[in-house]
């Protein structure tokens, strides 16, 4: 039986919010253990998988949680974290066959790199989005406030981030886009496109009286998601539908976000219009999702971004914007707006809740898209990849 050593560290606790790649490594680890691979997972305690699957389906090696303590500064819990990893290291060092980085995050590339080290068994890094790498010191300054300390800091876990994934053995993408980005940007050759998926019989249309006019699921991410443009062309919207409601649904990103959206909001005057539920479980997201009319998300950027298929799973008519990732993927079936301009949206919003014979034929081939991604079709090309990278360095000890 195959072993992995999979790194799936995470910043936050299950019920604060969750993000699409750590959505995607629990249903795939599932399917890893149904198809006879063995899971040593390092994370956070307490484990997502006790939420999530209500039973155990890997071995949790659970690094001791800091959450509450204040002194713990991000580099003090990066250095307790790789302390923890080298003792699992040599302790299991003759159980694991792979090391497996659920995403590119530096919190999971640097103890993926070490494990590399000690262990010296082929590294496999699932890439989701190029745009952590992107960023200008110009730019970060601007994201973390004219804070330099903070912009530094980011921007070299971003150079050491770029440099691991060059030595990985093997790298998984979400999206034709990500791969052809990490090709022309990082010059990585060892790259599989292995996608994403949804479990369409958890997400599904359910007859329920519709309470919303629109719905957007997702981190609350100023930066990345538009909410402010979509806040800004909600404003519009009700001030010719007065009664419009839009959801927001998902955990917020920081402070900073938490305190935008409600300025937002209250600058705005759209205290009465927007409806904000924070991170929910998938039987109450499911729900609100058949509850609304159409789903939005107008990002500046995504990798793949999950909650569209998830909407459209529930036959929702999505309008997503014009970046080129949502159009490798929903070509033909999503509506297409600018993610800079508030007019385009606001105009499909209006047509699509004008026009019922139109909204019942998105509705119909959303569902049907959705049906094209699934979850076992994406483990099992991971799971034939690892085997043989697996058998493949075997021979070569």
């Amino acid at each position: 039986m195959l072993s992995l050593l999979v790194f799936f560290v995470h910043g936050y606790r299950w019920g604060e919010r969750i993000r699409g790649d750590e959505r995607r490594f629990l249903e795939l680890a599932k399917r890893f253990k149904e198809a006879g691979l063995r899971l040593y997972v390092v994370e956070h305690a307490p484990s997502m998988q006790k939420a999530y699957y209500g039973k155990p389906m890997y071995y949790s090696l659970e690094i001791p949680s800091l959450y509450g303590y204040s002194n713990y500064t991000s580099l003090m819990r990066m250095l307790y974290t790789l302390s923890f990893v080298i003792r699992v290291c040599l302790k299991f060092r003759r159980r694991i066959d792979i090391i497996y980085a659920h995403n590119q995050d530096v919190s999971n590339l640097v103890p993926a790199l070490i494990a590399k080290a000690i262990i010296r068994k082929p590294l496999i890094i699932v890439l989701h989005s190029l745009q952590d790498f992107n960023f200008s010191f110009k730019e970060l300054l601007k994201m973390y406030r004219g804070s330099i300390l903070d912009s530094l800091l980011i921007l070299s876990q971003r150079v050491i981030g770029r440099l691991i994934l060059k030595l990985a053995d093997m790298v998984f993408t979400v999206s034709h886009t990500v791969r052809k980005e990490a090709e022309k940007s990082l010059n990585i050759k060892r790259i599989v496109v292995t996608g994403n998926g949804v479990d369409t019989n958890k997400f599904r249309p359910l007859k329920l009286e519709k309470k919303y006019h629109a719905v957007f699921c997702g981190r609350i991410d100023f930066a990345q998601k538009g909410i402010d443009m979509l806040l800004k062309a909600w404003k519009t919207i009700v001030s010719n539908l007065p009664s419009a409601k839009l959801l927001l649904i998902g955990g917020f990103q920081d402070k900073h976000n938490q305190g935008l959206l409600k300025k937002f909001v209250e600058v705005l005057k759209l205290r009465d219009n927007i409806i904000i539920t924070g991170f929910l479980p998938d039987e109450k997201l499911v729900e609100l999702l058949n509850e609304s009319n159409i789903f939005i998300l107008i990002s500046r950027f995504e990798g793949f971004g999950l909650s569209v298929l998830e909407a459209m799973s529930c036959g929702l008519p999505c309008i997503v914007s014009d970046i080129p990732v949502f159009k490798e993927l929903h070509d033909g079936i999503a509506i297409f707006s600018s993610q800079e301009s508030t007019k385009d949206l606001v105009n499909e919003v209006f047509k699509i809740l004008s026009d019922r014979t139109r909204y019942e034929r998105l509705s119909f081939f959303s569902r049907i898209h959705a049906l094209k991604f699934s979850w076992q079709v994406i483990a099992d090309k991971e799971v034939t990849i690892i085997r043989t990278i697996a058998k493949r360095y075997s021979k070569l000890r």
